[in-house]
């Protein structure tokens, strides 16, 4: 069991730090001048979607299988 969640922890992390995950809201903030909270209250909302579809998806999946 440890196993299991040493490595979800380890992939989300890595998972995280893939460029297309951030850079997209970090360019739009650039170039839409967004403070520093507007761009934590954004990314904050599509991280929290990103993660309620991925479970629903494996809920899903689950399901299934």
């Amino acid at each position: 069991m440890y196993s299991i969640i040493t490595g979800t922890i380890f992939l989300a992390f890595i998972h995280a730090l893939i460029p297309n995950h951030w850079l997209p809201l970090v360019a739009i903030a650039k170039a839409e001048k967004w403070e520093k909270a507007e761009l934590m209250l954004v990314a904050s909302i599509t991280a929290s979607a990103h993660v309620l579809v991925t479970v629903a998806i494996g809920v899903v999946l689950g399901m299934v299988g």
